[in-house]
């Protein structure tokens, strides 16, 4: 009922207004939209548009209109070429204002940070193979030193939302960086396992325990598997023990998976969560393998501080950065154009940010490596 009393009262009052409507507008741009908050411009609009939708019903009730001295014969007039026009100008001006800050308001360094250091997080906990590899005093890190080699960087270059370094959004974009953080770690792990994949000795018979049974020294042994082990063993699944398993020691790292029961020794296994691209279990001597060998991530000519760890990190707005928009906008990427002339294409920038993450590193293999690679099928496979 207050809801429709205000809309009557609201109708009466543009419907005196109607001539001079225009500057009704402008002042409303001017003194009351261009100083509310993302939230409450947002919150303002959805209650235009449920307005509009109560503004539907009522015209038919005429008692009202009689109430208020309208005349009920033009009630429906008033309502769709009055009331609701003048709230969908309202929706308009709102969206308008809303979609002006989104392109213009720059992106906080407090968020950027943030951004950063959840992208960081996300990273150390997806890269498994780096895990192992750190587990087993395999890396060598040179990630401080002037690199001069010809590797290329390992990372994204991609275009994200602005609005998620906005100091008030209406939108909340809670640990934004950890699907970034978490997509290198994936690309990553699948860079080393097919790396050392090459070097692997392919097995004929496709047996865990026989492959094991060609190492002089089982103690040194590891076995990365892909994914889902406990349904990938076949006949000798009786062999794995889940780190879960009460009585046995567990590793106190993500990517351990739990024991192969050889002879009289126990065989760590490492899941790597390599669905994509490698299905093979690997089956690695740590003291013939080799080394992950981490290089700093900048390029010649970059500033020191774009580095963050292991990671080249930078993050540019467009509606901050002038030339990159200008490069982008000459060297337009697959899909801009899609957005259509150039005047929506720079708008649609605008509201972007530019992330690139990268780094740099290398498998170097040892010259007396030895591994092994197979492919177990699956349990329920195997009994079809």
């Amino acid at each position: 009922y207050f809801s429709e009393y205000f809309l009557l009262l609201l109708l009466r009052n543009i419907n005196q207004e109607w001539e001079t409507i225009s500057n009704v507008y402008a002042q409303m741009e001017r003194d009351i939209f261009s100083r509310l908050k993302i939230n409450n411009l947002v919150n303002m609009k959805n209650s235009m548009e449920r307005f509009k939708i109560l503004a539907l019903d009522l015209a038919d009730k005429t008692g009202i209109f009689n109430a208020l001295h309208f005349d009920t014969k033009k009630s429906h007039d008033l309502v769709q070429k009055k009331l609701i026009l003048f709230l969908s100008c309202l929706v308009d001006m709102i969206e308008k204002r809303v979609d002006y800050l989104e392109q213009t308001l720059p992106p906080s360094s407090k968020k950027e940070d943030y951004f950063k250091d959840e992208l960081l997080k996300s990273f150390q906990k997806s890269a498994l193979v780096r895990e192992i590899f750190d587990y087993h005093d395999l890396i060598i890190d040179r990630s401080k030193e002037l690199y001069k080699g010809q590797l290329s960087g390992h990372g994204i270059s991609l275009l994200i939302d602005k609005t998620a370094f906005f100091e008030e959004w209406y939108i909340s974009y809670l640990r934004w960086g950890s699907q970034y953080g978490n997509r290198i770690a994936i690309n990553e792990n699948l860079i080393i396992l097919k790396a050392i994949s090459k070097e692997c000795e392919s097995s004929s018979d496709n047996s865990i325990h026989s492959v094991l049974e060609l190492f002089e020294d089982p103690s040194k042994v590891i076995i990365l598997a892909p994914y889902n082990i406990q349904y990938r063993f076949r006949i000798e699944q009786d062999r794995f023990i889940p780190k879960w398993q009460p009585g046995y020691r567990a590793l106190e790292l993500d990517s351990f998976a739990g024991w192969y029961k050889f002879e009289n020794f126990e065989i760590p296994v490492f899941e790597t969560n390599s669905r994509r691209g490698i299905n093979q279990f690997l089956v690695l001597d740590t003291t013939r393998l080799g080394s992950l060998v981490q290089y700093s991530p900048l390029d010649k000519g970059d500033d020191a501080r774009l580095q963050k760890g292991i990671f080249r990190i930078r993050l540019r707005a467009f509606s901050e950065d002038e030339e990159l928009l200008e490069d982008f906008i000459r060297n337009p990427p697959n899909g801009l154009e899609q957005e259509g002339d150039e005047a929506k294409q720079r708008e649609y920038l605008k509201k972007k940010v530019l992330l690139e993450a990268s780094e740099r590193f290398d498998f170097v293999k040892k010259e007396d490596f030895v591994g092994y690679s197979l492919i177990l099928e699956e349990k329920n496979k195997m009994s079809e």
